[in-house]
């Protein structure tokens, strides 16, 4: 299976639009109003209509995360770990 990889730019891309966004609702969290107008325009500046933006990062940061989650991680673990045959396999050729 191939997924296209994730870039630093996407990464920073989606950490900047999120990070962004999760300050402009900081307030709904304490049940006060949110301005509805601030949001769309964050979405505007980092979804963007022409030239990069979010658009297409969002896709190759989840999709690679979930095949990453499905194909290598431990799924009985709390926390990011490798599978118990994944590991093995890493360990017997001396990778980790």
């Amino acid at each position: 299976m191939q997924v296209a990889r994730a870039t630093d730019d996407d990464m920073k891309r989606m950490f900047d639009f999120f990070g962004e966004l999760e300050e402009s609702l900081r307030d709904a969290r304490y049940g006060l109003s949110v301005d509805v107008g601030q949001v769309g325009e964050i979405v505007k500046k980092h979804w963007g209509t022409s030239g990069p933006g979010v658009g297409g990062s969002w896709s190759r940061v989840m999709y690679g995360m979930d095949t990453l989650l499905r194909n290598c991680t431990d799924p009985d673990s709390e926390v990011l770990d490798w599978r118990p045959d994944v590991r093995e396999w890493l360990t017997t050729n001396g990778v980790e």
